[in-house]
């Protein structure tokens, strides 16, 4: 760990934006911080504009945030002004996660099983996406007009922004965590462990089989959420489960070639910040960035 930044607040939430600088989010708050975590800004200064924690942060493509929580609804931040300028409604129960596809739209995954195509512009839902049967925890893109979701039952959809299509359904059997996209095409996904299954991260082919599983060989990540999972520019992996980071590498078949461990409580979130460094954020109310290379 080369630094530690103390917040002062459980951090759930961490984005890297296109100029550099970093958002972090606690509950009720949007923390715009410099590229070393120091804080800069505050878009939320009152309770009320998200019931809870802010799960997930998403940049648009003309530099606004989208944020979403434990409320119902998705809201649209200038970071100019300091101001939300748009609500996105429709979802029924709470939305747990957003991403930008290229076109710059917006999809949004929530508890009440379905994922939401916006136009951020005008505010309005264009579609939504039905087929999952439990909540939506996770959405990616994975080419230009695909995208990724993952649900607490364990099961992976590939879809069809355009047509609403789901194009492939890939049963994991456990929740699903945090998912990206690896450089080959690939899907990686982080996987709860339970029932006598470790923790796992499983790598995905085009056709919906995992040819890699990577775990821990100690199995003390056994039971334990896998929040993220980040592709880095060296062809490795990193993840997060409890106060530890994990590192991978895939060209080992998938070998753990690093643990790295310095937080006091749940790491929920990581960003690269440039290559060889990364940045975690923890319940023990820290930003910490580790040396990787």
């Amino acid at each position: 760990c080369i630094s530690t930044v103390e917040t002062g607040s459980r951090l759930w939430y961490l984005l890297k934006l296109k100029d550099q600088r970093i958002v972090s989010t606690t509950q009720y708050k949007i923390q715009i911080r410099d590229s070393k975590g120091c804080l800069e800004d505050e878009l939320l200064e009152e309770e009320g504009e998200h019931t809870g924690y802010i799960s997930c942060l998403t940049e648009l493509d003309d530099g606004r945030l989208a944020s979403c929580g434990k409320g119902i609804t998705i809201k649209i931040w200038d970071l100019s002004t300091k101001r939300c300028d748009l609500t996105l409604t429709g979802h029924l129960k709470a939305v747990y996660t957003v991403a930008t596809i290229e076109d710059g739209r917006l999809v949004s995954g929530s508890y009440d099983t379905t994922i939401k195509i916006w136009n951020v512009k005008t505010g309005l839902c264009e579609s939504t996406l039905i087929g999952h049967s439990d909540l939506v925890l996770s959405v990616i893109q994975i080419k230009v007009g695909k995208i990724a979701s993952g649900t607490l039952n364990g099961e992976i959809r590939l879809w069809n922004v355009n047509t609403s299509e789901c194009l492939m359904t890939i049963d994991n059997k456990y929740s699903v965590g945090g998912m990206t996209q690896l450089k080959d095409g690939r899907i990686a996904s982080g996987s709860e462990g339970h029932h006598n299954h470790d923790s796992a991260i499983k790598i995905w082919n085009s056709n919906g089989i995992c040819v890699m599983q990577l775990r821990n060989e100690n199995n003390d990540w056994f039971d334990f959420w896998i929040p993220t999972v980040i592709g880095l520019s060296d062809e490795k992996l990193a993840s997060c489960a409890k106060n530890e980071i994990k590192l991978w590498s895939l060209e080992n078949g998938g070998e753990c070639v690093g643990t790295l461990k310095g937080h006091t409580e749940a790491i929920h979130s990581l960003i690269e910040v440039s290559d060889g460094i990364i940045a975690s954020a923890s319940s023990d109310r820290t930003i910490k960035f580790w040396l990787i290379s």
